[in-house]
């Protein structure tokens, strides 16, 4: 076997490993992006928990700008880990096509009459950036879990809440659910949008 052969069974084994560990930093930063989420909904029903009257709602109540505040940066901080979480996939791509071309070159250079079974891919060019696959619904879970959070934290900053004769009384108007289910509507095709453009530059691009 040349140097040549070599280098390329070595960069195999390197690749491919480096292919397996990013696929399981996504898992691990999935995981990790749960449970933040986990987190401000469990304090939030400790708080309902700890209510005793109708007062302590609007005490809460007069809370709401800095937990909205505080929703915001979760969700922000849901966006940054979903961008990253996209750029590891990406990767995980190129390493894939890389282990492809590879395995293409020795079974290019094997002797005729080595017998090889084809079941693995061999083609540079898939699997393809744009595909929409199994990670697409990690983005949408992102999609879904972010939008919920900054429609949560948009309802907090506009709605009032006041003591009525003892009853705490929600003051709500229309307009505010027609932004909501803009704010809603954006924030999805926000986060499906990035990630596709992040795909078509990269496919674009290559490894730039």
């Amino acid at each position: 076997m040349s140097s040549f052969s070599d280098f390329q069974l070595k960069e195999y084994d390197k690749i491919a490993e480096a292919h397996f560990k990013v696929n399981e930093m996504i898992v691990a930063f999935f995981r990790y992006y749960l449970l933040l989420m986990v987190i401000p909904i469990t304090t939030f029903g400790a708080a309902v928990i700890s209510i005793k009257n109708q007062e302590h709602i609007v005490l809460l109540f007069d809370w709401n700008i800095l937990i909205s505040a505080f929703l915001y940066v979760i969700a922000i901080i849901g966006f940054m880990i979903m961008a990253y979480i996209s750029a590891l996939h990406l990767r995980a791509i190129l390493y894939a096509r890389t282990v492809n071309s590879i395995r293409n070159y020795f079974y290019n250079i094997k002797p005729d009459e080595v017998q090889a079974i084809n079941i693995l891919p061999r083609d540079s060019t898939i699997p393809t950036y744009t595909k929409y696959g199994s990670h697409f619904f990690i983005v949408l879970s992102f999609a879904v879990f972010n939008t919920l959070y900054i429609v949560a934290a948009s309802a907090l900053w506009f709605m009032e809440v006041t003591l009525q004769q003892g009853i705490a009384a929600i003051k709500w108007y229309p307009c505010s659910s027609i932004f909501m289910i803009l704010i809603a509507l954006g924030s999805a095709i926000a986060h499906i949008y990035y990630h596709k453009r992040l795909a078509q530059n990269k496919d674009r691009n290559g490894i730039t």
